[in-house]
C-alpha cells in the first residue's frame, strides 16, 4: 500500500462531504437564522439610535442616514467575525454548517472577508436572483459568487 500525500486525508474527507446530502435546504434554513438574527440587531439598534414609533400596539423602527450604514456594518461583522473565528455564523451552527477553504482546511481571514464584502452583491436585487442561480448551477458544492471569488466553501461541520 502506498502512503498518502501530505493533505490527502483532508481532501479525502472534504471531498466525502462534498458528496453527500444536498447542502441546499440547510444553508436556506441557516440563512433564515441569521436573517432573524440581524433582525433583533435591527430592532436593537432601531431603538437604540434611530426614530421608534409605537401607536395602537403597532411597533414602527426606522434608521436614517448614516443610521442605515452603522446597521450594514453591524451585519457584515456578524458574517465576518463568527466566519473568520469558528468558520460558522449562528445560523451555520445550528444547522451543522462551516466554511473552509477549498481545498478542506479551515478559511483564512482574507478569504472571509472577501466572500463577507461580496454579501453585499447577494443582497441587490437583481443580483440576488443570480447569486441564487449560481448556487443552483455549482451543483452539490451550492457555492455562492462570495464562496467562488473567495475560493471557499459550506460544507457539513461535522
Amino acid at each position: 500500500m502506498k502512503p498518502r500525500p501530505a493533505g490527502s486525508l483532508r481532501r479525502d474527507r472534504h471531498r466525502a462531504v462534498q458528496d453527500g446530502p444536498d447542502l441546499i435546504g440547510r444553508r436556506i434554513g441557516a440563512a433564515l437564522i441569521d436573517i432573524l438574527v440581524l433582525t433583533v440587531i435591527f430592532v436593537f439598534v432601531a431603538a437604540t439610535i434611530g426614530q421608534s414609533e409605537v401607536e395602537g400596539g403597532n411597533a414602527s423602527f426606522q434608521l436614517a442616514n448614516g443610521q442605515a450604514l452603522v446597521f450594514a456594518a453591524l451585519a457584515l461583522v456578524y458574517y465576518g467575525l463568527g466566519e473568520a473565528l469558528t468558520g460558522q455564523t449562528l445560523g451555520k451552527k445550528l444547522l451543522g454548517l462551516k466554511v473552509v477553504s477549498e481545498d478542506g482546511s479551515p478559511a483564512r481571514t482574507g478569504q472571509i472577508v472577501i466572500r463577507t464584502v461580496l454579501r453585499v452583491v447577494d443582497q441587490i436585487p437583481f443580483l440576488y436572483l443570480l447569486g441564487f442561480i449560481v448556487m443552483l448551477v455549482t451543483g452539490k458544492q451550492r457555492r455562492r459568487i462570495g464562496d467562488i471569488v473567495a475560493r471557499t466553501r459550506v460544507v457539513s461541520a461535522g
